[in-house]
């Protein structure tokens, strides 16, 4: 097995994230509610705090940590979401 040492031009930049206009961009027959909805994830979004700078391997373990939770929150929401669009469309 061989290694490749890391290169000191390959360190990763943090990712901007989506401005508001790209990332609700509707369809112009969406319906109000819809609208609503969206403005209201796009609000939730915009409160966020910024995560703190990883210092150390501890800081690296814990916003790690930190993401999964946040990333299975928001994949059991997903999933209320889609049961409850489901159960409208029966």
């Amino acid at each position: 097995m061989t290694t490749t040492p890391i290169q000191d031009h390959a360190v990763l930049q943090p990712v901007a994230p989506k401005t508001t206009a790209a990332a609700t961009a509707v369809p112009s027959d969406a319906s109000p509610a819809f609208r609503i909805l969206l403005d209201s994830l796009d609000r939730l979004v915009q409160a966020q705090p910024r995560a703190p700078e990883v210092q150390s391997a501890d800081d690296l373990k814990t916003a790690i940590d930190d993401t999964d939770k946040g990333f299975q929150q928001a994949m059991d929401l997903r999933r209320r979401l889609e049961d409850a669009f489901r159960a409208r469309l029966t």
